[in-house]
């Protein structure tokens, strides 16, 4: 996928002379930010949390380079790759101490477990959600205030729905914070057991991704995106109408909004994660006095549960996929390729028809081969007729 972007970047020169296909790019990447979010926020495999997460990403990458914003696309990937890279490492690392076990709900107190981790952890999903001063906080905010210097009403409308989509980030990401390392330990004694030690390259490794995710926005921007910076030059066009040159005079407000956003969620996701695990277990139903209260209660612990399953199938998508597009072509397949052309007519008529034809013909060719100078002669007298035949009608 991160080819896929790459390969927008460097067909720029293209892009910009096709002003449709940038809108299309523009909406298309929205959507796929608020989508990877969302589905994100109700994953328990530690893996697809991550993995959904990059999918989000990419749609920021995507709709930057359907706003001309190529050089901050570029930006926002490779500050990406330092912090998912991170995160992935970690993820594997807790994989591993637990058994192979990839379930979020069956960690926590890892924190007490490998502190190493768990800070690394974190650091990667403070790059993820923005955090000031780290590598995602530089290239994320400035895709976000590229939608809304761009002045048309599809930018608009993808400043919200990436601001949305940030915030939902930080929810998601705290969740996996406060579940795998926060919360209490739902893992078995056998899990544990056998804690393995890390090796100093895995350190040195996690090391170097932890510079990356801290560091890399720095040295990047000026380089990347800095007003008159000429590194890319070369490699990528932008049309002088697609130039955005006012992110200097945006507001506080629409400049700190996607960081509001941020840490509501963030906060908000840590508060209702400590409340679900810590103190919900201790109402008890009978304690509810008002009837009212309890039917309120009770609607949106039903609602949330319908919303949860909505986003944990992918909004249905995998489900719609399969029996309707997969089993049809499928069925088709079967119908059409298999049984009407496969075994019906290449069967019949090759097969069956042509083939055994020939092989029927040289069975009696072959018995003509008794040794006799008269049937050779006949034989090759009967070859050069039929070459000659060939050469009149031909």
């Amino acid at each position: 996928m991160t080819a896929g972007i790459f390969l927008i970047i460097r067909c720029s020169f293209i892009f910009e002379y096709a002003p449709i296909t940038l809108n299309f790019i523009l909406i298309l990447g929205g959507l796929t930010a608020i989508f990877g979010s969302t589905i994100a926020c109700c994953q328990n495999d530690i893996k697809r949390i991550i993995a959904f997460s990059t999918t989000s990403q990419l749609g920021y990458m995507f709709f930057a380079c359907g706003l001309s914003g190529y050089p901050i696309a570029l930006f926002h990937l490779l500050n990406h790759g330092f912090f998912k890279a991170l995160l992935f490492l970690c993820a594997g690392t807790v994989i591993f101490l637990m058994s192979h076990e990839q379930d979020i709900r069956k960690y926590g107190r890892l924190i007490v477990i490998s502190p190493f981790i768990y800070s690394a952890f974190l650091i990667g999903n403070f790059a993820l959600m923005g955090f000031p001063f780290l590598s995602g906080f530089y290239s994320k905010e400035v895709i976000i205030e590229a939608a809304f210097v761009t002045y048309n009403i599809n930018s608009y409308f993808i400043y919200w729905v990436s601001t949305i989509a940030a915030t939902l980030t930080a929810w998601y990401s705290m969740r996996s914070v406060f579940l795998g390392f926060l919360s209490h330990g739902n893992w078995e004694k056998v899990s544990i057991q056998n804690i393995p030690f890390l090796k100093e390259s895995f350190i040195f490794s996690i090391w170097v991704l932890i510079l990356g995710s801290c560091l890399a926005g720095f040295i990047y921007f000026p380089l990347l995106i800095g007003m008159g910076s000429s590194f890319l030059i070369e490699s990528i066009y932008i049309s002088t109408s697609n130039l955005m040159i006012d992110f200097e005079y945006l507001s506080i407000f629409i400049k700190n909004m996607p960081l509001i956003g941020s840490f509501l969620g963030g906060c908000a996701a840590f508060s209702f994660n400590f409340f679900l695990f810590f103190k919900l277990n201790q109402i008890s139903i009978y304690q509810i006095k008002s009837q009212y209260i309890y039917i309120l209660f009770s609607e949106c612990i039903y609602y949330s549960l319908q919303i949860r399953t909505f986003l944990s199938q992918k909004w249905y998508l995998d489900f719609l996929g399969i029996n309707y597009f997969g089993f049809f072509f499928l069925k088709h397949g079967y119908e059409t390729y298999y049984k009407l052309l496969d075994k019906g007519f290449l069967e019949i008529f090759f097969f069956n028809g042509f083939s055994l034809t020939i092989l029927r013909l040289s069975t009696k060719i072959l018995l003509q081969h008794n040794g006799f100078l008269y049937s050779l002669f006949c034989l090759n007298l009967l070859c050069f007729l039929f070459f000659c035949f060939l050469l009149f009608l031909f």
